[in-house]
C-alpha cells in the first residue's frame, strides 16, 4: 500500500511540475518595470484572466523586450536589454519552457527590439538607442542554429527602429518593413522597407511626430496592423493608407490562426489600467471580443506577446533544400495526419475550418494542387503523412536544378492537421526564396 501511495504521490508530482509550464494556446508576455529595475518573461491562460505566472527573470537593471516561438516550437526566444552599464548592451536569450535559459547572440551597445524568423533559420533584428544617445539604427541576421550575427546594415535617423515585419507577398521588393519610434524630432522617416543588401526605401516621411510601437501582417488581407500612438490600434495597407479599428494603448501583437489579434497594453500615451490588460480583437468582423487582465504587478507595462504553440510549421532553406518542419502542440494533433501545401501567395486562403483555424495560401494557384495531391512527388517530398507521437513530422522541398537561381520569387507552404472528425488544426505560414 505504501508504495503504491508513492507511486500515486510521484505521479501527481509530476503532473503538477508538467502543469507549472506553459501550455498550447497560452499567451507568452516580456515585461518591463516602468523604474528600469528588472524585468521578467511569463505566460497566462487567456481563459484564466489574472493568473500571469512568471517563467524567467531578466537579471537585475535588465527588461525582457520581446519574444517569439523559437523554430522547434517549444523554447521561446526573447530580447534582453541591460541599463546594468553604459553604453548599454543587448542579447537575444533562448528561454525553455521550464525556465532555464541561454544566450543565443549579443548585439553590444545597441537595444534589441523587434525580430522575427526568416526562411533561413535566421532571426531578422532591428535594433537601436533611444533619445539622448547617438541614434545608430541596425539590422541584423542571428542564425538560430549558431548564434552567428550578420550586419546588414546601419543607418543614422532622427528615430529608432522599433518593430519590423516580414512581407514576402508578391510584388514586395523589400521585405522588411520597420516602424520607429522615440523621435529626437519630426523630421525623417518613420517607416522604412528594406533588405539584406542594405536596400532602403522611406514608407512615411516624418511630417507630425508619430511613434509606432509594434507592426503584424495580417495574412488574411496582406494589410499591416499597427500600435500607434496615442492609443491606436489602426490597419495600414501596404501604401500606408490607415483604417483604426479601435483605441488602446497596445504595445505589442500577436495574430493567430483564427484571425483573431492578442494585443498586449505597454502605455502608449494613455493612462495605465490596473493589472497588465490585453485586449482581444476578432480582424474577420473589426470587433473588439474581450478585454482582460493578467495579474502583471503593479508598475510594469508589457513590451513583447506571442501565443505559446504558434510556431507549427518552419521553412529551413539551403542550397537547393527546404526542410519543412510540422510541430504542433496542440493536446490532440499528436499521431495525426497531415497534408501540406505550397503556393506563390497567401491569398485566397480557405476557412474558417470548424477548428476556428483559416489557411493562408492561394487555393487557386495550380502550385497548390499539384504539392497537396503529391503529384510531384521528387520535389515535394513528405507533404502527407501522419505525426508522430509528439506531434512532429519532418518533410523537404528539393528545388529543381533546372531552375535559374535568384529568381527573388516566394514559395509559401502551410497544412492541416486532422482525424476522422475532421479539422483539428491548421499550421501557420512560412517560406522559401527561389
Amino acid at each position: 500500500m505504501q508504495r503504491i501511495q508513492f507511486l500515486l504521490l510521484l505521479v501527481s508530482f509530476i503532473a503538477g511540475a508538467a502543469a507549472a509550464q506553459p501550455q498550447h494556446g497560452d499567451l507568452v508576455l516580456t515585461a518591463s518595470p516602468w523604474n528600469g529595475y528588472q524585468g521578467f518573461t511569463g505566460y497566462v491562460n487567456p481563459a484564466h484572466p489574472g493568473t500571469l505566472t512568471t517563467l524567467v527573470t531578466a537579471p537585475r537593471y535588465s527588461a525582457d523586450n520581446w519574444v517569439r516561438m523559437a523554430p522547434g516550437n517549444r523554447d521561446l526566444v526573447v530580447a534582453r536589454n541591460s541599463w546594468a552599464t553604459q553604453p548599454q548592451p543587448s542579447d537575444l536569450v533562448v528561454v525553455r519552457p521550464d525556465g532555464g535559459q541561454t544566450t543565443l547572440a549579443g548585439f553590444g551597445t545597441v537595444m534589441t527590439h523587434g525580430f522575427e524568423l526568416d526562411h533561413d533559420g535566421r532571426w531578422i533584428v532591428a535594433t537601436g538607442s533611444y533619445p539622448g544617445n547617438p541614434i545608430r539604427n541596425h539590422l541584423f541576421g542571428v542564425e538560430h542554429a549558431t548564434g552567428a550575427v550578420t550586419t546588414y546594415f546601419s543607418l543614422n535617423t532622427t528615430t529608432t527602429f522599433n518593430e519590423l515585419v516580414i512581407d514576402r507577398d508578391p510584388g514586395v521588393n523589400l521585405p522588411y518593413t520597420i516602424v520607429t519610434a522615440y523621435p529626437e524630432s519630426s523630421i525623417g522617416p518613420l517607416v522604412l522597407s528594406a533588405d539584406r543588401s542594405g536596400t532602403v526605401a522611406t514608407v512615411e516621411a516624418g511630417s507630425t511626430i508619430r511613434q509606432y510601437f509594434a507592426i503584424e501582417l495580417h495574412p488574411r488581407t496582406g494589410d499591416y496592423i499597427v500600435d500607434e500612438l496615442p492609443g491606436t490600434i489602426a490597419s495600414r495597407t501596404k501604401a500606408w493608407a490607415q483604417t483604426i479599428l479601435t483605441f488602446f494603448g497596445g504595445n505589442a501583437i500577436k495574430i493567430g490562426q483564427d484571425d483573431f489579434a492578442w494585443i498586449a497594453y505597454g502605455g502608449s500615451g494613455v493612462p495605465v489600467p490596473p493589472g497588465g490588460m490585453v485586449l482581444k480583437y476578432d480582424l474577420t468582423r473589426n470587433a473588439v471580443v474581450s478585454l482582460f487582465s493578467t495579474g502583471l504587478p503593479l508598475g510594469y507595462y508589457f513590451t513583447g506577446i506571442d501565443v505559446y504553440g504558434s510556431r507549427t510549421l518552419v521553412c529551413n532553406q539551403s542550397a537547393s533544400t527546404v526542410a519543412v518542419k510540422v510541430q504542433s502542440r496542440h493536446p490532440l494533433a499528436g499521431g495525426q495526419q497531415y497534408v501540406l501545401a505550397a503556393s506563390l501567395g497567401r491569398r485566397p486562403g480557405m476557412g474558417p475550418f470548424p477548428c476556428g483555424d483559416y489557411l493562408d495560401l492561394d487555393t487557386t494557384d495550380h502550385l497548390f494542387w499539384v504539392s497537396a495531391l503529391g503529384a510531384w512527388p521528387s520535389v515535394f517530398r513528405n507533404f502527407q503523412g501522419r505525426l508522430d507521437m509528439s506531434g512532429n513530422a519532418s518533410a523537404r522541398v528539393d528545388i529543381p536544378a533546372t531552375l535559374p537561381p535568384n529568381l527573388g520569387v516566394t514559395v509559401f507552404v502551410a497544412g492541416i492537421i486532422f482525424d476522422t472528425a475532421g479539422v483539428i488544426q491548421v499550421t501557420g505560414t512560412h517560406w522559401f526564396v527561389l
